[in-house]
């Protein structure tokens, strides 16, 4: 039976709109299973509920965090947030990591396991020196830069261990600084941002710094989705 995979929404508050692109429906659907867009959910009973449904999760790409999930005042480069989907989406985090719920975690995603399992970011990479660019002015398909793979999640992913370098996409100014005590750094780019992170082999709660969803059948992109939908637990 095809598995059904959440998926994190925005809030477009001046619309009065919830709102996601559908390359995370695409994929998901191509990799094998069925997608579903979440609202934000403000009860815990929806939450509970929703928990009995779902067979994976996955937390999509998007705006800023709060720096209030990581005790910090917004400095004057954070961008717009969204108050609802944080709290949801931090939510979400916890409770697909207390029920071992297998977990995939894009860009914002990333961010947002690390600072629900206790780390924290930066609120803008321009104050951390000697970095690369993160936000690429070029298409979303368009493999930016290079990001150096642990080899047994490249196993995993792709099937053998030789190819250790992925090129990949990337649209973020936020990005790890304090890794959560949970979760492992399994990928680095050329300046040492953590670009992914996983909690071990033993259950798939993993969250990546690019887009895989743009990525068709490059290496950390459709692979990455079908590794995901093969995790029970």
């Amino acid at each position: 039976m095809n598995k059904l995979i959440g998926i994190s929404c925005a809030i477009d508050y001046a619309a009065n709109d919830i709102r996601q692109r559908r390359s995370y429906a695409l994929m998901v659907e191509r990799a094998g299973g069925i997608p579903l867009y979440l609202p934000p959910l403000l009860k815990k009973s929806s939450l509970d509920r929703l928990f009995q449904r779902i067979d994976g999760l996955i937390l999509s790409g998007g705006g800023d965090l709060n720096p209030h999930y990581f005790c910090e005042e917004p400095q004057t480069a954070l961008g717009g947030v969204d108050p609802e989907r944080d709290a949801f989406e931090i939510r979400l985090a916890q409770a697909a990591w207390e029920r071992r719920l297998p977990l995939l975690a894009i860009c914002r995603g990333l961010q947002i396991i690390n600072c629900a399992l206790g780390g924290d970011i930066w609120q803008d990479l321009a104050a951390r020196p000697g970095g690369i660019q993160h936000n690429q002015q070029a298409p979303p398909w368009h493999r930016s830069h290079r990001v150096k793979v642990d080899s047994a999640f490249a196993a995993l992913v792709e099937g053998t261990s030789n190819e250790k370098i992925w090129t990949v996409n990337s649209f973020h100014h936020q990005g790890i600084r304090r890794l959560a005590p949970e979760l492992r750094a399994i990928a680095h780019s050329s300046d040492e941002l953590v670009e992914a992170v996983w909690a071990g082999p033993k259950r798939f709660f993993c969250g990546v710094q690019w887009h895989p969803e743009w990525l068709g059948d490059q290496p950390g992109g459709l692979s990455l989705f079908r590794t995901f939908l093969a995790k029970n637990s």
